[in-house]
């Protein structure tokens, strides 16, 4: 077998010979030529480098308010900060994105365009994003999206890395 092979492939692989096995024996019995059993050799990507959120944070005083966004690279902790008017989407996406910085090269400059809720038919809202990258060859508009369960603070970092993770993606294979 193979290193990469994952157990959900070894069990596949025992029962598809099992189920070639079980065929086979008929066959044997009437003097029937066996096959070789054909094993397969299931190759795996390494694992996929991803940004997670840690934790997400909005505190208000008054018409002021601070978000804090902590998010996660395997063992590097990233943190974001935003002030400014209490505007909480706009506020957790600011700070989200100040905690990518440390990330993104300084050739690409991002803004977010737009933070919003959604009611949905489903009883959910949902929360998009739609931000602007620029790296100097071209402009894109990204959106991004996430289901709103428990943590509406946690639905907007999620969304802002929805719509980042593509681009954001291929960076982080480079580092």
């Amino acid at each position: 077998m193979h290193y990469a092979a994952t157990v959900d492939n070894l069990v596949n692989l025992a029962s598809q010979e099992c189920m070639m096995m079980k065929g086979t024996a008929a066959r044997a019995a009437q003097g029937g030529q066996l096959p070789l059993p054909i094993q397969a050799v299931v190759e795996t990507a390494p694992p996929e480098k991803r940004v997670k959120i840690q934790s997400v944070s909005y505190e208000r005083e008054g018409r002021r308010a601070k978000a804090r966004v902590y998010l996660q690279m395997e063992n590097r902790v990233l943190e974001g900060t935003a002030e400014g008017e209490a505007q909480p989407h706009r506020l957790i996406a600011e700070a989200t994105l100040n905690a990518l910085k440390p990330l993104i090269p300084p050739s690409v400059q991002i803004r977010l365009l737009q933070a919003n809720e959604i009611p949905s038919e489903a009883g959910r809202a949902v929360v998009s994003v739609i931000v602007l990258w620029e790296d100097g060859e071209s402009r894109q508009e990204l959106v991004g999206s996430a289901l709103l369960r428990e943590d509406l603070n946690r639905a907007v970092a999620a969304a802002m890395l929805d719509a980042l993770n593509r681009l954001l993606g291929r960076r982080l294979e480079t580092l």
